[in-house]
């Protein structure tokens, strides 16, 4: 029985974490994002790291929701609804 959406031949495969990749593809990928986990990457996104919490916690102050809601939101970075 075909799916009903079929996946068109042009979509590139589901992403594979990089924990997983053998050598010499898990090596080239290793070195392609170690400048992202570098002190002077996270130094350029404090300032939006800040920014973001501090809106967090307004956004809680307003609707006195519980704690554990700015956990959650926490999670993934991004502004308050």
């Amino acid at each position: 029985m075909p799916t009903p959406y079929p996946q068109e031949e042009s979509e590139p495969a589901a992403p594979r974490a990089i924990s997983r990749l053998d050598p010499p593809e898990h090596t080239r990928c290793r070195r392609m994002l170690t400048g992202q986990f570098a002190v002077h990457r996270f130094k350029q996104l404090e300032p939006d790291i800040q920014e973001i919490t501090e809106d967090h916690i307004e956004a809680l102050r307003h609707t006195k929701a519980r704690p554990s809601i700015l956990l959650r939101r926490s999670r993934c970075p991004s502004r308050p609804g």
